[in-house]
């Protein structure tokens, strides 16, 4: 699949960005010299085992780095690394099916779809990327909104590869089992389920999400580091309950956080210590995973250094 960034973007990384692309939870701030870093990170107390929930950042810089000592001690002594999908497993035809779904049939284009309006904002946000808007003609909406996000965030210096998920599979401790708490597969099915005008107001809303990024990401780079979860909640999940697509909060957080929950219950009930990373909106505000895990008879505390 070819995509608009240097070859340090993979397909891989850019479906790592599944989750939080769209939300743009993302660092630029420099560590603040009043405050201790606390990113999202909660303990099972009443788990048969050890296990730590920690919000994620899909990509990242070296300023998030080293994490929190709690985050640190927690990975390891880690036998199970728990993630939403394990993107070292893809494999070749995983990737060619996403370019499959990702692209128009032939007689159908992304302008075409798009009209004159639309499809002027877009070459606008190109020009701003330093992106050639003719190598997007042919992506579905979606698919187009990640490209154009992940060159943005690239253009900003951040990279997957000072992710979170990176990060945790590079210091995991040699002997510890990696665990899916979805597929790739339905992750898949989420991102090219939506019809052609939901997922074109999904990209006009991606693409009028840059007016403001800069104020945006300093907010957001705040609210991860520093752990301000209310603010998170507001700052990610919020837009999207606001969102004009239909039922794109229910799917990206609602859906996802229940089903994942389901997979974190079988390992709470296991004997091995257990660290669980998953994006960052989805362990913030009230239908949060720990809140789903909480009304399951589970308790969970929030993790400070």
């Amino acid at each position: 699949m070819i995509v608009l960034l240097p070859a340090l973007y993979s397909t891989k990384h850019l479906f790592m960005l599944f989750a939080t692309v769209l939300l743009l939870v993302m660092s630029t701030a420099a560590r603040s010299a009043g405050e201790q870093p606390a990113p999202p990170f909660w303990r099972v107390t009443n788990a048969a085992n050890e296990t730590y929930i920690l919000g994620s950042m899909h990509l990242g810089t070296p300023k998030m780095y080293p994490l929190p000592a709690p985050i640190r001690d927690a990975l390891s002594r880690a036998k199970i690394i728990a993630l939403e999908i394990d993107s070292t497993a893809i494999t070749p035809r995983q990737l060619a099916r996403m370019q499959a779904l990702g692209t128009y049939p032939q007689g159908e284009s992304l302008r075409a779809h798009a009209g004159p309006q639309r499809w002027t904002e877009m070459t606008a946000l190109c020009h701003r990327l330093a992106v050639d808007c003719d190598r997007l003609v042919k992506r579905r909406p979606w698919l187009a909104a990640l490209e154009l996000v992940l060159a943005a965030v690239a253009k900003a210096g951040f990279n997957a590869l000072h992710g979170i998920e990176v990060h945790i599979l590079l210091n995991k401790p040699a002997a510890t089992r990696i665990i899916e708490l979805e597929s790739f597969e339905a992750q898949l099915a989420v991102l090219s389920g939506f019809v052609n005008e939901e997922a074109l107001a999904y990209l006009m809303e991606t693409i009028e999400s840059f007016d403001d990024i800069d104020t945006v990401l300093r907010e957001l780079a705040d609210a991860w580091l520093y752990g301000r979860d209310e603010d998170l909640d507001r700052l990610i999940n919020q837009e999207m309950r606001g969102s004009k697509v239909k039922d794109l909060y229910k799917k990206m957080i609602v859906d996802r956080n229940h089903t994942m929950a389901d997979g974190i219950e079988e390992l709470l009930r296991q004997q091995e210590p257990t660290l669980v990373v998953v994006g960052a909106g989805h362990v913030v505000g009230v239908d949060s995973i720990p809140n789903v895990l909480k009304a399951r008879g589970w308790q969970l505390e929030r993790v400070r250094p």
